[in-house]
């Protein structure tokens, strides 16, 4: 949905067999006796294409910094279960900027556990991404030089910032033109 709304529907195929998905199942301990909250997950970005999250009934704990990097929004669980789509770096890369990565982080507020199902969908092994044309213009020049996954992740878990590298900033300073 996300490539045919870039009008980039040729890239369809090529970009599903892109992608390799890993799920993950996190629990975050529950405060307990406690009532300050504590930090569950630092501050960071998604550095995969994207990252999709079901969490339990009702416990907060997602919190997403606005783009203007203001404040922090709760992101709310429905009563239903809900799914949560965050873009990551790559898919931004991807789209010439055309998605935002969102730094986000995880605060433990409530008593009861929270437990959330996470689907990631990194890029392959030795894939090269770069925007492709159709999203590069006079209006909206290019952003990245090539971009190889497996090295981005290592130059970001060296650099050394208050998100230990895992911020738009890391992303810019490894291939940004």
């Amino acid at each position: 949905m996300i490539m045919e709304s870039f009008g980039l529907e040729k890239y369809i195929e090529e970009h599903l067999n892109s992608a390799r998905n890993h799920l993950q199942i996190f629990k975050y301990k529950g405060l307990g006796d406690k009532t300050e909250e504590t930090l569950g997950f630092k501050p960071h970005i998604d550095r995969q294409f994207l990252t999709i999250l079901c969490q339990n009934d009702v416990v907060d704990g997602l919190e997403i910094k606005t783009k203007n990097g203001e404040e922090w929004i709760k992101a709310r669980p429905s009563q239903d279960t809900s799914f949560l789509v965050i873009a990551g770096a790559s898919l931004h890369l991807l789209l010439n900027g055309g998605v935002f990565p969102p730094l986000h982080q995880v605060v433990i507020t409530g008593k009861k556990d929270r437990y959330v199902a996470c689907l990631f969908s990194p890029p392959r092994e030795g894939l090269i991404i770069n925007a492709p044309e159709e999203v590069v213009d006079d209006e909206h020049p290019r952003l990245y030089k090539p971009f190889d996954f497996e090295a981005y992740v290592k130059f970001s878990n060296r650099t050394n910032t208050n998100t230990k590298g895992r911020d738009l900033s890391s992303l810019k300073s490894y291939c940004a033109l």
